[in-house]
């Protein structure tokens, strides 16, 4: 087996296979988890999809990622709209003031760089910059991880938050995405096949893409509800490489402690089992949407590099392009471990939310100010 699977900057040709454990069905698991534990989580509580995606291409038929199969019987015919009586998410965008969701994606990419900024960073990530740093991962072929420095850390901690330069909604039939440059222009961006357009007539490939993460919940995105104002499915996160790392904001160097290598069940997991006896830490939603948080799950030692889980479908869709094959099935064990993923997210969002309630109050507190 090459490294080129083990590498997070290879390119994924499905965002959820069709018989993959997709991020709806891990947050059923974490809402499962949630009700056999007897935990009282309010029902906006946050949930994340585990498969961390880079948004480069994702088929031949389409450019985005696949509709909810909440939602399969909607088609996308090219037209930027949603369900009459929703919102205007498909206002034309150069008609700003009229387009509740260009200006709250606007406004929660503001609010991100504002607390990315190095003045705030710098203090409110103090102890964070001290504990990790980055440098060459351990594992052959993944590039840049994120290490323990010279003391322990101890389970339970935040190392580290996700930047977001990017933030999209899927609305089911379309995508809206705006993109934060490091001067604050903002612009937005809308795929038509292999090529994307920016405002201003640029176009661009999907190399231009990095890392994008999905994020489910419902939690409001600058006082805007996802479903309800803003007619939307879910929100995603995106890294733009090319821009100065903000301080204490390296969660997207994190890499897989382990990767399927064979197409099937045994395959599958061994590297649940692989992954699992080497991650030490999970990305979980934390204060202000878009906001994502590090959390480690157990003690992790001077020296050690900082590992999770991506979930099988990340590493099958780069090895199923290759031999093309399709997804293996989802048997009762591979749901399994699924399921214990989803409890180290759960038990990741709870620990998150106890312990570091003091920062996420902080933080919304920015998000909040006019």
């Amino acid at each position: 087996m090459t490294n080129v699977f083990r590498n997070r900057r290879q390119p994924l040709l499905n965002f959820v296979g069709p018989k993959g454990l997709s991020y709806l069905a891990l947050t059923g698991l974490i809402l499962l988890l949630q009700v056999e534990q007897g935990y009282a989580f309010q029902i906006s509580a946050p949930m994340i999809m585990l498969q961390r995606r880079r948004f480069q291409s994702f088929s031949k038929q389409s450019s985005r990622p696949p509709k909810s199969p909440m939602n399969t019987q909607r088609v996308y015919n090219g037209a930027r709209r949603v369900d009459s009586g929703k919102c205007n998410c498909a206002a034309s965008s150069a008609d700003e003031e009229a387009d509740i969701c260009r200006r709250t994606l606007d406004g929660a990419l503001g609010k991100m760089a504002e607390i990315g900024e190095v003045e705030f960073a710098s203090t409110f990530n103090q102890r964070r910059i001290r504990a990790v740093e980055v440098k060459e991962s351990s594992i052959a072929g993944a590039g840049l991880g994120l290490f323990v420095k010279n003391k322990a850390i101890k389970a339970g901690t935040i190392v580290s938050f996700y930047p977001a330069h990017t933030l999209g909604i899927d609305l089911g039939h379309s995508i809206r995405k705006v993109s934060r440059d490091a001067l604050g222009i903002t612009k937005e961006h809308e795929q038509q096949g292999d090529e994307e357009r920016q405002e201003g007539g640029r176009t661009t490939t999907s190399e231009d893409e990095t890392y994008l993460h999905h994020i489910l919940g419902t939690r409001a995105l600058m006082g805007s509800e996802l479903a309800k104002d803003l007619g939307a499915e879910s929100l995603f996160v995106d890294v733009d490489l090319s821009q100065t790392e903000w301080p204490g904001f390296s969660s997207h160097r994190i890499n897989d402690g382990a990767t399927v290598t064979t197409n099937s069940e045994e395959g599958v997991l061994d590297y649940y089992q692989a992954s699992r006896l080497a991650k030490n830490c999970v990305t979980v939603p934390f204060g202000p949407s878009p906001l994502l948080a590090t959390i480690t799950t157990k003690k992790v030692p001077p020296g050690s590099e900082l590992l999770t889980t991506y979930g099988c479908s990340y590493w099958l869709g780069p090895l199923n392009q290759a031999t093309g094959e399709e997804e293996t099935d989802m048997t009762p064990d591979i749901i399994g471990e699924a399921k214990g993923v989803a409890m180290d997210v759960f038990q990741g969002m709870k620990n998150a939310a106890l312990r570091h309630a003091n920062e996420a109050k902080e933080l919304q507190d920015i998000f909040h100010a006019t």
